[in-house]
C-alpha cells in the first residue's frame, strides 16, 4: 500500500472472490502516514470445490472517515 494522499490516513482491508461466497475482512485499522509505503501480505485459503483455472480476487480498501472512500482492485490466481 502507498498513501499518495498529503495526510495521514486509516484503512481497512477486506476481501472476495466474485462468483462466491467468500469474504474475509483482513486487515482492519492500517494506519498509513503521509507517503508511507507498507507491505501487506495476504494469505488466502482455497476451498477444495474451487473451480481449476484463472479466478480473481477482489481487494476493496476502506478509508475511515466521513466519505468512507472504498477503492476496488481486481488480481489474478490460477488453481492448478
Amino acid at each position: 500500500l502507498t498513501n499518495e494522499a498529503g495526510l495521514d490516513e486509516d484503512l481497512d482491508l477486506s476481501l472476495s472472490i466474485p462468483g462466491t461466497n467468500l469474504q474475509y475482512n483482513y486487515v482492519n485499522n492500517i494506519h498509513l502516514s503521509s507517503s508511507e509505503v507498507k507491505w501487506i501480505t495476504l494469505n488466502l485459503n482455497i476451498p477444495n470445490n474451487m473451480d481449476r483455472g484463472i479466478n480473481l480476487v477482489k481487494l476493496d480498501l476502506k478509508a475511515h472517515g466521513e466519505s468512507d472512500t472504498v477503492k476496488t482492485s481486481y488480481w489474478q490466481f490460477i488453481v492448478a
